[in-house]
């Protein structure tokens, strides 16, 4: 058995991995090369910065455990990776505040003892975290260093979170291989996080997939005057309907006060549905919301129950303070609100969508004041304008976050469909215009008669 189904068969992967995983496996582990991964969610981008130093430790039992850093953007995406890989059997630990930690977590850490160790930007640039690196254990075991959700050093590195600049002082305290991973770029922010991490291009090793997601089907709508009430009376009259078993949905919101606002509306909206069974206690509330400013309980009980199969909570309500890398599969409906600020975070929104395979929605609502220039990037005002034409929504959007080295093939089959020709099973018809977006649909023979 070669030493990556060893890996497999020890640690609880019973799937088998794709092409281009291997590939970024083999990048940092065989090859000890720099490596950028732009994989659509749902890939299995996590067990990019995982698989490889498990591998290392196969080759070099002598020297286990050999160790990951991963630098990961959100408190809630770390936690929620900590606990996924303590399942499967890998030591996982994640660096908080230091008032939050027990004193055997820092010594365990700092002594090499964990095969993952997970920290935000701001943890690792400072002591004890940041002289922890110079240390024997990580100068000699240390075989991986990762940038989780990479295009947040783009996008907030230069006033909403410094430290992410600062990440490439670790570059002088460790020699190993850098693993920059991403569900979507552009070409110029691939370009720009390699300038920011001092990486020459010929040195990176580009492992890029269209990041498509052709099980979701995608809507959009643009006109004034559109009413939240109005809008969303489908989906809340969908779990007045079903309850505990209705779809799994995440609504997205520009701002903290959309968040209430909205959660108010689908709250009243459902008066005593809003829970399941009679006793109106937290606990069985159908309906919750997120942003950066709830309790840290909160926090920890949606991260923890929310992507459970069987969660009470259906609908949950959030500012992009929600999702980024937590592993929730079985969401129905991405819904959002008003226009993302890029083209480039509305689909890595989107993406939470049907992780599973299931065949998913994702409902972009473009109120007019959300496409207002202040609020919005240019590229997404674009995109809007293109979408009001009757453009494909999926075509659109893809052909903006292409970067070097992608295989295009499937975007240019996309733009030369065949016309449908009705072809019908179980009332509804197959072709690809049906089940691509709200635009294509249009073009299907079934929505003219």
């Amino acid at each position: 058995m070669d030493n990556l189904n060893l890996v497999k068969s020890k640690y609880k992967f019973n799937y088998e991995f794709k092409e281009e995983q291997k590939i970024i496996f083999n990048s940092v582990a065989l090859e000890n090369m720099h490596t950028f991964g732009v994989l659509p969610t749902g890939f299995g981008k996590s067990d990019c910065f995982v698989v490889p130093q498990l591998l290392v430790d196969e080759m070099y039992p002598e020297k286990n455990p050999h160790i990951g850093l991963v630098i990961s953007p959100l408190r809630s995406l770390m936690l929620n990776q900590m606990t996924i890989w303590r399942e499967r059997g890998v030591k996982a630990v994640s660096i908080m505040q230091l008032a939050e930690m027990s004193s055997i977590d820092i010594k365990n850490i700092i002594e090499g003892q964990y095969s993952v160790v997970f920290c935000s930007p701001e943890s690792i640039v400072r002591d004890p975290w940041r002289t922890m690196l110079g240390n024997a254990h990580y100068k000699e075991r240390l075989c991986l260093l990762a940038c989780d959700e990479a295009h947040c050093i783009v996008e907030w590195g230069d006033d909403f979170r410094p430290s992410y600049k600062q990440v490439t002082v670790l570059r002088s305290l460790t020699t190993c291989p850098i693993l920059v991973l991403t569900a979507t770029a552009t070409e110029s922010m691939r370009q720009n996080i390699l300038s920011t991490l001092l990486l020459d291009e010929e040195e990176v090793k580009t492992v890029a997939i269209v990041p498509d997601r052709p099980n979701i089907k995608l809507y959009y709508k643009s006109q004034s005057g559109m009413k939240i009430h109005e809008e969303l009376l489908w989906y809340t009259q969908h779990i007045a309907t079903f309850g505990s078993k209705a779809k799994k949905a995440i609504i997205y919101c520009r701002t903290m006060t959309q968040v209430a606002d909205i959660y108010e509306f689908v709250m009243t909206e459902l008066g005593d549905k809003a829970w399941s069974g009679d006793s109106h206690i937290i606990d069985n509330r159908l309906v919750d919301m997120f942003h950066s400013s709830i309790d840290a309980d909160t926090e920890k009980k949606i991260v923890s129950v929310f992507p459970q199969t069987d969660s009470i909570i259906r609908c949950l309500i959030t500012t992009i303070a929600f999702g980024m890398g937590v592993q929730i599969n079985d969401v129905d409906h991405i819904i959002h609100w008003g226009a993302s600020k890029t083209v480039l975070a509305y689909w890595q929104q989107v993406g939470r969508c049907a992780r599973d395979g299931r065949i998913g929605q994702a409902h972009l609502y473009a109120t007019k004041v959300s496409l207002n220039k202040r609020r919005i990037s240019d590229d997404m005002l674009s995109l809007c304008k293109s979408l009001n034409s009757g453009a494909c929504i999926r075509h659109s959007i893809l052909k903006q976050l292409v970067v070097s080295g992608m295989d295009l093939h499937s975007l240019d089959v996309m733009a030369q469909r065949d016309p449908c020709v009705g072809a019908i099973n179980d009332g509804s018809c197959t072709c690809e215009f049906s089940t691509c977006c709200s635009n294509c649909q249009k073009k299907c023979i079934l929505s003219q008669i």
